[in-house]
């Protein structure tokens, strides 16, 4: 991410003095920074059709998530707001909670938040208890695959902050079959939809997001039970490049077990405001109800 001019000047400032700082002491440097971090106001107030949204901005990643939350994604956002307070949304790779929020906000939805990056769990943890949805949203920090299993979280540096994507769950590769740069790997608890649900009799969904990197077919080849129930009203994924050999294998995978469970495509949005709706060339937002 390019810094401007602006921001980079603040950057060297507060290196300065933060090396000031330190050479009085160490123990002087980190009770000035420790107290300062915990006595500013980190939330940011997003206004939404139903009221002040908090989001909690606990790293520059964030702080972008939460400047670019109503604009980056509307078709995502429209979708949600169809929600009712009797839904439940599994938000598969749900982040610090953006649509989380907003569903149990707009919509009064209840949802599952499902994030295996314990940064982004911390702060979604945070975002509930600022928004008053403890009661509304089950989160938990788990990976979603087609097993249960315990496998690496590979982390690159992108994504080692609150905020962070690009994680690859149980693969060492990204999203265009290249090796991930991870700078960090440990261990996760991954479950299959069908298998979380069955083993501690969660919420069923009546809507599912899914929006994560490198294993979006095993997410769905472990929600087939899921997928046929008639409970289940829609899905939303975020398909990846169908010009890249693997992820095509990939999309066709998807695409086939949900045409086998009677979902159809209704709409493909582009994932930001830099993309397309071409599945060929841009990563989508496929949206899929039942027929």
């Amino acid at each position: 991410m390019a810094l401007s001019l602006s921001h980079r000047t603040f950057r060297f400032l507060i290196k300065a003095l933060e090396k000031t700082l330190k050479a009085v002491s160490e123990q002087f440097y980190l009770k000035v920074a420790t107290s300062f971090v915990n006595e500013i106001d980190l939330v940011a107030t997003i206004e939404t059709k139903k009221g002040p949204l908090y989001i909690r901005c606990n790293s520059e990643t964030v702080r972008i998530r939460a400047r670019e939350m109503l604009r980056r994604e509307p078709d995502t956002l429209a979708w949600v707001e169809t929600f009712t307070p009797d839904d439940v949304l599994w938000d598969v790779g749900s982040n610090i909670g953006v649509f989380t929020l907003y569903a149990g906000i707009v919509a009064s939805t209840k949802v599952v938040a499902l994030d295996p990056l314990p940064q982004n769990y911390a702060t979604l943890t945070q975002n509930l208890a600022l928004n008053g949805l403890t009661e509304r949203v089950m989160p938990f920090c788990i990976a979603v695959s087609d097993e249960t299993l315990v496998a690496p979280l590979h982390i690159p540096a992108q994504a080692d902050t609150a905020g962070g994507a690009g994680c690859s769950f149980d693969s060492e590769y990204n999203n265009y079959g290249e090796i991930l740069p991870s700078i960090l790997t440990h261990p996760a608890l991954g479950y299959s939809i069908d298998g979380f649900i069955e083993t501690f009799e969660l919420p069923f969904p009546t809507h599912i997001k899914v929006d994560i990197d490198g294993i979006q077919e095993k997410v769905i080849l472990g929600a087939k039970k899921t997928l046929r129930d008639p409970r289940l009203k829609t899905i939303m994924i975020e398909l990846q490049r169908n010009d890249v050999a693997m992820t095509k294998k990939a999309n066709d995978i998807i695409l086939g077990e949900l045409e086998a469970a009677d979902f159809s495509c209704f709409k493909i949005a582009p994932s930001s405001p830099e993309s397309g709706t071409d599945r060929e060339t841009s990563v989508t937002n496929n949206f899929f109800q039942r027929i």
